[in-house]
């Protein structure tokens, strides 16, 4: 996507952050449009229908609302007034603009005539911002945290009175560039790849020094200052993976210490909270290999860390892909850099992402039960896999969404969707489901998406994603068969799926030629349903929810 476009209802001089926010856009190749609305239009154009606006078709809307603490109806969110007015614009934004919704929360009181007495007030903010963070929740809008960041810089440094009653804005000229980055950062969030494995060194990244093999008389003490930092960053990483960052360990180490490591004190880390732990004295780029292949994971999308240039130097030319950020020599200044790199930055975790671990850790737990077996369909016997397909809904949205956008081995074409235009597939003729897995081991989350069009007799797959944890199980075979059976109501309907193959998705040759897929024209291939029909897959029982 090379353009956005983004529009504003607020009550404060918006215009002052363009300037700022096309900057931060150019700087990555992306056109900002903006669209000129009248000061004060929450009504106007939010709760009304602004038609120019409607045909401008804004990719998201920016709100700020009486955001300073002396608006009253701050005083009263005990009602749930204002709560309701910001409801009822974030329906009317998603079902008639269609368009992504920011709204900007209250920054705190920056003066106490009344001394302790006006921390009442402030009490207001905090209550009004937890009933805006829990609505974001369940509507799926974004806040623009202007409490948080004003709190990291400072009031006094963020706030400006005379802006407020010059130009009805109350920031600090140093504050527009701020303001303008976060939201920068929230819409460039959707659009790029966001990282999914961190890949940590142990000695002077996770703790000062190297420990070798006295690992039994080290300890994290809190006494030591320089303790402190690490542990810091390590319950930073644990945040993270709590969020669905999985995190695994590369580290030139005795792989006999491996158990007394989670026994060092203060050491925040549980052995089940990586994916993967590599202890050797090999090269770091043979053992990283080796941790991408089993968790099946592209290099672009992990992030490694080591205090060695060295080190660093060898992955990097091994995977150009990799991001492998030099975090210094100061652990006090970890989290600062690594959180400016923005891997992480997100508006949304699924499900499927906050268990993301256990599912990889649940995934190895398969692979050592397939070594108890010579026959693979016993195999798959033995995993009592189960099957449930639904139709997309709100629950399932963002994580359809995110394999559709994320996805890259089996995914037909590498089409890529805004959330408008997957609700576009809810209207008739059009159609969209997603399956989740389920076996001895627990539920895999939903691992695959589907989504087309059709006529009385014709059926066309636009895109067809499936995660890579999940390969090598027929779900595929079952999935498909199960749509298609639901779908096709005759057997004189043409079958159709769009097929660009590319230098990722080659596992998808395999399926392509047991299918028996005919190319038609503009890479749409004909589906015989009859080949599907009478070819030998392990059956898994399938149903609708």
């Amino acid at each position: 996507m090379n353009k956005i476009k983004i529009a504003f209802f607020a009550n404060i001089a918006y215009q002052l952050l363009e300037k700022d926010l096309i900057r931060f856009f150019k700087e990555h190749n992306i056109t900002l449009e903006i669209f000129k609305t009248n000061f004060n239009n929450i009504v106007s154009d939010g709760l009304k229908i602004n038609h120019n606006l409607k045909k401008f078709n804004p990719d998201f809307i920016v709100v700020f609302d009486n955001i300073h603490y002396k608006d009253t109806s701050i005083l009263l969110c005990s009602n749930n007034n204002k709560i309701n007015i910001l409801e009822n614009l974030s329906l009317v934004v998603k079902n008639e603009y269609k368009s992504k919704l920011i709204i900007a929360n209250h920054f705190q009181n920056q003066f106490r005539p009344s001394g302790n007495l006006n921390t009442n007030i402030n009490l207001k903010v905090k209550k009004f911002n937890n009933l805006l963070k829990k609505l974001s929740n369940t509507l799926n809008f974004f806040v623009l945290d202007i409490d948080f960041i004003s709190n990291i810089h400072g009031l006094k440094y963020f706030l400006n009175s005379r802006n407020n009653y010059a130009y009805t804005f109350p920031f600090s000229l140093e504050a527009i560039e701020i303001i303008s980055k976060e939201i920068f950062l929230i819409i460039f969030s959707e659009l790029i790849n966001k990282k999914k494995l961190i890949i940590l060194d142990l000695d002077n990244t996770l703790w000062p020094g190297v420990i070798g093999e006295d690992v039994e008389n080290f300890s994290l003490s809190y006494d030591n200052p320089a303790n402190r930092a690490f542990i810091d960053f390590q319950e930073y990483l644990l945040e993270l993976k709590n969020n669905g960052i999985m995190l695994a360990i590369s580290s030139k180490n005795n792989p006999t210490i491996i158990s007394k490591i989670f026994k060092i004190k203060n050491f925040k880390f549980k052995k089940s909270d990586f994916v993967s732990i590599n202890l050797s004295f090999n090269r770091k780029d043979l053992e990283i290999k080796k941790i991408i292949k089993k968790i099946n994971i592209h290099p672009k999308d992990v992030v490694f860390i080591d205090d060695s240039d060295f080190e660093r130097d060898i992955v990097s030319a091994t995977f150009p892909d990799m991001h492998i950020p030099d975090l210094g020599r100061n652990p006090e200044n970890f989290i600062q850099i690594l959180d400016e790199y923005c891997y992480f930055y997100s508006n949304f975790r699924t499900a499927e992402d906050k268990s993301k671990t256990e599912m990889i850790l649940a995934n190895s737990k398969r692979k050592n039960l397939k070594n108890n077996f010579i026959n693979y369909h016993d195999y798959l016997k033995s995993l009592k896999m189960e099957i449930k397909v639904y139709e997309l809904n709100d629950s399932n949205f963002h994580r359809c969404l995110q394999l559709i956008n994320k996805t890259s081995q089996f995914n037909f074409n590498k089409y890529t969707m805004t959330e408008r235009e997957l609700l576009d597939y809810k209207s008739k003729n059009r159609f969209v489901y997603c399956a989740e897995l389920i076996d001895k081991y627990g539920s895999n989350g939903i691992i695959s998406c589907l989504y087309g069009d059709f006529t009385s007799n014709n059926l066309s797959i636009k895109n067809w994603v499936m995660s890579c944890r999940v390969f090598k199980r027929d779900v595929e075979y079952n999935f498909l068969f199960f749509i298609l059976k639901k779908l096709v109501t005759s057997n004189k309907s043409k079958i159709s799926i769009q097929y660009k193959e590319n230098q990722y998705n080659t596992i998808l040759k395999d399926l392509k030629k047991h299918l028996q897929l005919k190319y038609l024209s503009n890479s749409k291939y004909f589906i015989n349903l009859n080949v599907l029909f009478e070819y030998n897959y392990f059956k898994i029982k399938t149903k609708l929810i």
